[in-house]
């Protein structure tokens, strides 16, 4: 029996759920099957939901029935019945959980009933819990639909022509909740298509957001966040809807659940990226300052975590923007938010990164040396910083060292083309600058020609070689 529907789902079960199931079970209205009882008061008060060798079905069987040989098919019925009673304290449990959705449930009932005394007063405990409401989103909005919906369906057989006139309202409600749920799913799977490189449909999409541009439905803010976000995409150049998204977003963040706005402020980072990536250096503050609200109000830390990309674009960035105070406590107060196993090397290398821009060159040699990552991006952006450190210490030795193993390194299968690339072209600008006669003002010119040709190259370390010939 350890392997059945039956088991698997009362072990995921809490505490307070296994007490509430007991007394579902014990009650004539919704089990009237002693051999239930018996069986949850052998798995749980017993305690034997967990050890297999005691939940074999014979074993079991021999405890309900102990007069009786085995009947699987007995068995099974059992199973069935407990599985039964289970799945409906389930439903139950989570219907009663969400009080919106059950007033509205309670609504229709009591229209159905014709109960309009209840009816009224079930209906103004609604508008309360609607109106003081912090969550406006897609789901808000399904619910004010629906109990709009049920007003206007009552109003029909109250009060015919303001239940005309409430029509009107309901359809603004349904298309607002359609608008916000389709735009919240386009968005979803336009995130899926760039991480699993796959194409999808999104269907009338492009004509809701030129409904929405027509009807200016971009100010209400579960609306305008995705229009934005996918205009923002859509037109990169066009950098109004980026500052139109990001305002609207921080003018409403305590209307949105904390997984949504995570969503939204991985998108406006993304946007920085892109603008960084075309030598955009403004949005390094940008990026940072998103970086800043996302952690301090455990935006970006939604879940319990923070990936280690995430942790060294942060420390990366402020330290460029010379933030050391805060980039110091921030690896100090969310180094726990890494997977366990990333911590160690992840700590290394962003307090060799901060050391780096303290120009503190040989603390941050310290802290390189001892990072070693599996991740080959990671181990990468490691020995760039070292090939820079080792140069500021004018480590001339260590440093051709370096750029040999890493030459060797680059060979690696695992290593994409872009990456190898562009660390191909920093290996040979380093060599050129290690034997660069920097006193030679001819030099510095070709060099410099070298520096600004030379592709592909991130914008961060073609500014790095030419000021190191300034």
């Amino acid at each position: 029996m350890k392997k059945t529907r039956l088991v698997e789902v009362l072990r995921s079960f809490d505490k307070k759920e296994l007490r509430e199931l007991k007394k579902w079970l014990h009650s004539p209205i919704h089990n009237q099957r002693e051999d239930v009882r018996q069986l949850f008061i052998y798995l749980i008060d017993g305690k034997r939901l967990h050890k297999d060798h005691l939940i074999e079905k014979e074993k079991i069987f021999s405890v309900l029935f102990p007069e009786e040989t085995f009947d699987d098919a007995k068995m099974r019925q059992v199973a069935y019945f407990f599985m039964k009673a289970m799945e409906s304290y389930l439903i139950y449990a989570s219907a009663v959980k969400d009080e919106v959705e059950s007033k509205i449930r309670l609504a229709r009932i009591y229209h159905e009933r014709q109960l309009k005394r209840e009816f009224e007063a079930n209906l103004t405990g609604l508008n309360k819990i609607l109106d003081n409401a912090q969550y406006i989103d897609s789901i808000y909005h399904k619910f004010d639909y629906q109990k709009n919906l049920e007003e206007s369906r009552y109003l029909s057989t109250q009060k015919r022509q303001v239940a005309f006139e409430k029509l009107q309202e309901v359809s603004k409600k349904l298309d607002t909740y359609f608008l916000s749920e389709k735009l919240q799913t386009s968005l979803d799977m336009l995130t899926a298509q760039s991480i699993y490189k796959t194409e999808f449909d999104f269907g009338i999409l492009d004509d809701i957001l030129k409904y929405i541009e027509d009807k200016k439905l971009y100010d209400i803010p579960s609306i305008g966040v995705y229009y934005y976000t996918f205009r923002s995409l859509a037109f990169r150049d066009q950098e109004e809807y980026y500052w139109k998204l990001k305002d609207l977003l921080m003018s409403n963040l305590d209307t949105f659940r904390i997984q949504n706005l995570k969503e939204f402020f991985v998108n406006l980072i993304n946007y920085c990226v892109g603008k960084m990536n075309l030598g955009r250096k403004e949005f390094i503050r940008e990026s940072f300052d998103l970086y800043k609200t996302g952690m301090e109000q455990n935006i970006l830390t939604f879940g319990g975590r923070i990936t280690k990309v995430m942790f060294i674009n942060i420390v990366n960035n402020g330290s460029m923007l010379k933030e050391f105070n805060w980039v110091g406590s921030f690896i100090r107060d969310f180094q726990d938010e890494l997977d366990l196993s990333d911590k160690v090397p992840v700590v290394n290398l962003s307090q060799g990164i901060l050391n780096y821009y303290r120009k503190d060159f040989n603390e941050a040699q310290a802290y390189l040396l001892s990072s070693t990552h599996q991740d080959v991006l990671l181990n990468l952006l490691t020995r760039n910083y070292l090939l820079r450190t080792y140069y500021k210490l004018g480590k001339e030795d260590e440093l051709e060292l370096l750029i040999e193993s890493m030459s060797k390194y680059l060979m690696r299968k695992e290593i994409v083309g872009y990456a190898r690339e562009i660390y191909k072209n920093i290996l040979s600008l380093m060599k050129k600058l290690v034997n660069l006669n920097v006193y030679d003002s001819d030099e510095r010119k070709k060099f410099q020609t070298s520096v600004h040709e030379i592709n592909p190259m991130t914008n961060s370390m073609r500014e790095w070689f030419l000021e190191q010939v300034v």
